[in-house]
């Protein structure tokens, strides 16, 4: 893999890091995503929480709200990835076009455990290249 090809280091990513409480007086809410691709008009949204094998993932509501509609869009799959404290190598992941979290209401939603599949990073990796060549071949 080329250097153009890598993502940044940690320090360089890190210095593009930009704050946008200002906007908080224009619109009422803003998220952003962890990882975000495109390929040929394809987009691929992976969204990384905290993941606890008791209660599952706690995702924002407006968060929720603008990574639902993403899913509904048919160029978009969205993947929300949930991480194990202390286990960094075990994740678990549901594709939120296909999962209705179990408790909705104006504060976080929550997704349960039973709702996700518990995989790897290379489990994760081998999703993603497997959506790149189904994109890729459309």
């Amino acid at each position: 893999m080329s250097n153009d090809q890598r993502m940044r280091s940690f320090d360089d990513w890190s210095k593009s890091l930009r704050n946008f409480e200002w906007l908080s007086e224009s619109v009422p809410g803003a998220t952003d995503l962890d990882v975000f691709i495109e390929r040929r008009g394809h987009f691929l949204v992976l969204e990384t929480k905290a993941y606890s094998v008791g209660s599952g993932v706690r995702v924002p509501f407006g968060q929720y709200l603008a990574l639902k509609a993403l899913s509904a869009l048919p160029q978009f799959t969205v993947y929300l990835v949930g991480e194990l404290e202390g286990n960094p190598e075990r994740l678990y992941m549901l594709n939120l076009a296909d999962r209705e979290p179990t408790k909705v209401r104006t504060g976080p939603v929550w997704f349960k455990t039973r709702q996700f599949q518990a995989t790897t990073k290379e489990g994760l990796a081998e999703t993603c290249k497997a959506w790149w060549e189904d994109v890729s071949n459309s």
